[in-house]
């Protein structure tokens, strides 16, 4: 169900962004000038957009909604549609500047007041969708090849502004226009993070862990506790069939006077198989998420079960 601050957007509209038939497509030698709002179109959303320390993402940011319900953003995304070649020469002119990975973004409710009849586009690297903890964002700017595909993304802001409805196109990047720079095109992609270094944020993460935290503190309360039993269990907590871009990794720390001996599991987990007295034992989970890592420190002595938790940058 979407938030009701973004009913309006959905109720239809005859107001189009751009008043008359979108221009003909333009010849691939054409120089064609995109208007840059400087930010000016993001300001009204920033907190749909980058407010994770209020909201989650997919209480902000829309996906799933019809472009056909508003004639602002049907019409821009057929003006995108016609422009695209013009549009991924800009979008590749972009990533050469910047050096990293990014998006082109336009507001469909947005006018620039100098030129209202042309749609104005912003530039986003990953470092800075990174903050929006929205999977798809990152995950389109993160594992594309900037040589070849512009990312654009369209969306239209509730009225208040605190949730969008966002869109998602891939332009592919003409012949022409990458031969023309490709000597650009080569020093930029060398001197690009590898992939596996784009780390994906999402705020489920954290919600993920507190939840694995109560099903232990359940579990550890139901029955006795048996190290080679509490492994088994936590590991089964563990997503099955991870992303590459999942940044979750659970270990399971085991700490004893006793001797230990661990084994990697293929998954990169870590789990211990302890051999003694578990009259005075204690393990910790640590999950990684993301720009900081929660450690669960459980411990059971002479009979008490004690869990207690800490955050750590």
């Amino acid at each position: 169900m979407p938030s009701k601050t973004l009913a309006h957007a959905y109720e239809g509209t005859t107001t189009s962004l751009f008043t008359g038939v979108p221009r003909n497509k333009v010849s691939e030698s054409a120089n064609v000038q995109f208007i840059d709002s400087k930010g000016a179109a993001l300001k009204p959303v920033h907190q749909a957009l980058f407010g994770s320390k209020t909201r989650m993402a997919k209480d902000r940011i829309h996906w799933m909604f019809s472009p056909n319900k508003d004639e602002r953003v049907s019409s821009l995304l057929a003006w995108i549609e016609i422009m695209s070649y013009s549009l991924g020469a800009y979008g590749l002119h972009r990533f050469l500047q910047s050096r990293e990975r990014g998006a082109l973004i336009a507001n469909a409710d947005y006018r620039s007041p100098h030129n209202p009849q042309e749609p104005a586009f912003d530039w986003l690297t990953f470092d800075q969708l990174q903050a929006s903890r929205d999977k798809i964002l990152q995950e389109s700017v993160a594992f594309y090849d900037p040589a070849v595909t512009c990312i654009v993304f369209v969306f239209l802001p509730s009225k208040s502004g605190n949730s969008v409805a966002m869109w998602r196109r891939k332009i592919t990047i003409g012949n022409n226009t990458r031969a023309s720079r490709i000597n650009e095109i080569n020093l930029a992609m060398a001197g690009l993070r590898r992939e596996k270094d784009y780390i994906v944020h999402v705020d489920e993460c954290a919600q993920l862990f507190f939840k694995w935290v109560l099903y232990l503190n359940t579990f550890l309360e139901s029955r006795v506790l048996n190290h080679g039993t509490a492994a088994r269990y936590l590991l089964r907590l563990r997503p099955r069939n991870r992303p590459r871009t999942s940044t979750i990794m659970l270990e399971l720390i085991t700490l004893t006077r006793q001797s230990r001996k661990s084994q990697r599991n293929g998954d990169g987990g870590i789990s211990s198989v302890l051999t003694g007295d578990w009259t005075l034992a204690s393990f910790a989970i640590m999950v990684r998420v993301s720009y900081c890592t929660l450690y669960l420190y459980v411990q059971k002595q002479n009979g008490c079960i004690f869990v207690w938790g800490s955050r750590r940058r």
